[in-house]
């Protein structure tokens, strides 16, 4: 990724990510690491794998292979990660404009269940409304009626 000039820096011609520059003998670094660290560990293991069941013996010889690997795999992840976001910002914004138009759209849908709601109670309202007018005219008639009939 970087080539480093015979004192160990980078030349002045290259540019800088403004990400944080792993080197690219990362990987080696973890390699001695896990050669040192867990072989003894994995070695015991192995031996006493070994007296029990051969597979579990090569199991416990590749376990450490697959360790590191797995390890190079999130630091190269973490790296392409770093790098799309970066240079892809256009991308993030497009997502964030889709999520923020889906979301507008929940909302409408929403008001709009809401607005024929109140619709349709205003509507009933003005039925009820009707026939308590109705309701009103008919006992006024009845209480005309009435104090006519006593007033001789």
């Amino acid at each position: 990724m970087t080539s480093e000039g015979s004192n160990g820096k980078m030349s002045s011609s290259q540019t800088r990510s403004p990400l944080a520059t792993i080197p690219e003998n990362v990987g080696d670094d973890v390699v001695e690491r896990n050669s040192t660290d867990e072989n003894v560990s994995s070695e015991e293991e192995a031996a006493a794998a070994s007296d029990v069941n051969p597979l579990a013996s090569d199991a416990a010889q590749i376990l450490p292979m697959l360790q590191n690997l797995l390890r190079n795999n999130d630091i190269q992840r973490e790296r392409l990660t770093g790098l799309v976001q970066l240079y892809a910002p256009a991308v993030e914004d497009t997502n964030a404009n889709v999520n923020a138009e889906s979301e507008q759209i929940a909302r409408e849908a929403a008001l709009a269940s809401q607005v024929h709601f109140l619709e349709q109670r205003v509507q009933e309202l003005e039925e009820e409304i009707e026939t308590q007018k109705k309701l009103n005219a008919e006992l006024e008639e009845q209480l005309k009626s009435l104090t006519n009939s006593s007033d001789p």
